[in-house]
């Protein structure tokens, strides 16, 4: 039977380098809108410390922010998504995405495959050489990360081998490209009919302001319903809720059936 969820986007104004602030204001934000129907908790791109070229705000999973979202989640007893600074044992570290079920179990972890030579990401931080792939209550999921967007083979690698109806992009996206963001998002949700969800952050770091831009889009390209608030939801700092329904993508896909006509993957 066809499944549905309820998403929860968290836009928060992340404190520059201020980890333990930074859990606070996440968890005030979700508490002001949460509620026992909420299935699955999105965090921007490294929500607690900012976009940091610092890599040492590194840590491993014994660190305090895998600690702080795997204690949400079973808190919420809801999916959560979150990203943090990953050590490597064998040298740089990771821009990593890590999901967790509803009993603060580690499902899935993505490590940003395209950084962002642009603000020299590719000198600080080791890349990623996989996609993610994982279920949310039987909907088959994926995830990337901010620049990860520019490059649409990406997610056309996911459709290839996965068929994801739903993925999620988080992100620390600047407001001087937000029409690409806005833009990207949409085509990324039309070009493989599935659910894109993108999450980003509001407010300033010592390099860039942010206006958010959150949302969630359908497989036709529709913005959907989020409550309390417009979609995309711009210029503030909150969590907001839209839901997602399996059947919409099965049903799309079976009707206009694009994704059977690609050829060139």
């Amino acid at each position: 039977m066809p499944k549905e969820l309820s998403v929860m986007l968290v836009q928060s104004d992340t404190e520059w380098h201020e980890k333990e602030k930074n859990f606070l204001k996440v968890e005030n934000l979700i508490d002001r809108s949460f509620n026992n129907n909420i299935d699955v908790i999105v965090l921007p791109e490294m929500f607690a410390t900012g976009f940091t070229m610092n890599t040492e705000l590194a840590e491993d999973e014994n660190g305090i922010t895998f600690s702080f979202l795997r204690n949400l989640t079973k808190k919420y007893k809801s999916y959560l998504i979150g990203t943090y600074i990953k050590k490597q044992s064998d040298g740089k570290p990771k821009n990593t995405a890590v999901v967790f079920d509803r009993e603060g179990n580690k499902i899935s972890e993505y490590h940003k495959i395209h950084l962002f030579s642009h603000a020299n990401e590719n000198q600080f931080y080791n890349t990623g050489e996989n996609a993610s792939f994982f279920e949310i209550d039987g909907i088959r999921s994926s995830l990337a990360i901010c620049y990860d967007l520019r490059f649409p083979e990406l997610f056309r690698m996911m459709i290839k081998d996965y068929k994801p109806e739903l993925v999620f992009v988080v992100a620390n996206w600047p407001v001087q490209r937000q029409v690409h963001w806005n833009s990207l998002l949409m085509a990324r949700a039309i070009e493989n009919q599935f659910y894109v969800c993108g999450v980003n952050r509001v407010g300033s770091d010592p390099n860039n302001n942010y206006a958010g831009g959150s949302t969630i889009i359908d497989p036709t390209g529709n913005y959907v319903h989020l409550e309390d608030s417009n979609n995309p939801l711009f210029n503030k700092e909150m969590a907001t809720v839209g839901r997602i329904y399996q059947e919409e993508v099965l049903a799309w896909r079976d009707k206009f059936r694009a994704i059977e006509d690609i050829r060139l993957i």
